[in-house]
Formats: C-alpha cells, structure tokens, sequence
C-alpha cells in the first residue's frame, strides 16, 4: 500500500521512510490528528481528523475526515498544532451524527425504477 522504498520526496519536508512514517502516525493516534507541514507541497500546511462511526457489523470504519488547510506563510506548525482540537472536536461530532448509526434502525427503501 506504501509503494516503492524509500518514499518519493514531493518536498525537503515529506516524511521518506517507513520509520519516520511509523513514527509520525503514533504521534497522530495519540494526538487524535495528524499534521502534514509542507510534506507534499511547499507553503501548504494541514490539520486533519477521522471521522470515526460503527459500520453495520459494529465494528469502527472511517467514513472520512474533517481537514483545514493554511498557507504556512499564515499558519506555522504550531497554529496548526493548536488547531487539531477543534478539528478533532467537528470530527468526534459528525461521528455521532452520521447518517450510518441509523441504518440498522432505518433501513433506505427502494423505489421503483431506482434498482
């Protein structure tokens, strides 16, 4: 899923080794987000959090994510360090209101010609 080793480096900044990526995603489990700071693009920083729902056999599924992007000429690391909780806090709420945890109560109906 990773692809070749070592990583291609978009920027001086991207993350080139499985290492250092490994690494990178404890800090982001922990943290309850992840930072890419000029990893990919130079001048883009960003902020991102999994929106988390139980799929319909219980088990934990990412339905997807809630992101804000800065140029970092605006936002250095450490604004969007402090900008992860309240990502993390948008994520966590569209966690408990998606559509998915109604789905087992309230299954879609066809309708005609919609199969």
């Amino acid at each position: 899923m990773l692809g070749e080793k070592p990583f291609t480096a978009h920027t001086k900044h991207t993350i080139t080794s499985l290492r250092a990526l490994k690494a990178d995603l404890a800090k982001g489990r922990h943290r309850g987000f992840a930072i890419s700071f000029e990893e990919h693009e130079l001048g883009v920083g960003t902020v991102a959090a999994p929106v988390v729902v139980n799929g319909l056999d219980g088990s934990p599924r990412c339905a997807g994510i809630v992101s804000l992007a800065a140029p970092t000429s605006r936002m250095d690391r450490a604004a969007l360090t402090q900008c992860g909780s309240l990502v993390l806090e948008a994520a966590n709420h569209l966690s408990e209101v998606w559509p998915l945890q109604n789905a087992q109560r309230f299954p879609p109906r066809l309708v005609a010609g919609s199969v």
